[in-house]
């Protein structure tokens, strides 16, 4: 695989097995303190009735830590409908900057050098998430393909 070809690249072993149980483990901190009712959404790529209402938290989630639910998840006071440990879709989108594990791997110097390697000049995160992918849950509108640099570039 290549990236100028495939659009992606794999690095296998890339995290090691403590790191990547130090970010699971922190993502089920964050689970247990999800946001009360008032403050749930849920991720979606159709249904338009509250678009606005998501748009603005989707938008405002970029300094926090935000959780976005599944499709199913919620009904429609915010109660839950499902174990919270298969409710979400992502948390994010300040992971790198506010969570100290997250920090520490996104930070770290193989990924400095990885960005380096793959040609960027001066790079900068401008996101991180956590991205759930549950069983039997999630299926509501599928995600297009696309690129999120597009939106911040």
């Amino acid at each position: 695989m290549c990236l100028e070809n495939d659009g992606f690249v794999v690095i296998e072993d890339f995290l090691s097995e403590k790191e990547v149980e130090e970010m699971k483990e922190e993502a089920g901190n964050l689970i247990k303190s999800m946001p009360e009712r008032s403050k749930r959404t849920v991720f979606s790529t159709k249904d338009a009735e509250n678009q606005q209402n998501r748009d603005k938290y989707f938008l405002d989630s970029g300094n926090n830590i935000s959780y976005f639910f599944e499709a199913g998840a919620l009904d429609g006071e915010g109660n839950l409908l499902v174990d919270s440990k298969v409710s979400l879709n992502k948390i994010g989108h300040a992971l790198h900057s506010l969570i100290p594990v997250f920090r520490k791997v996104s930070l770290s110097e193989k990924v400095k050098e990885c960005a380096f390697q793959l040609g960027f000049q001066d790079p900068a995160i401008c996101q991180s998430m956590y991205i759930f992918k549950n069983p039997g849950i999630g299926s509501e509108g599928n995600v297009k393909v696309h690129e999120d640099c597009a939106v911040y570039c």
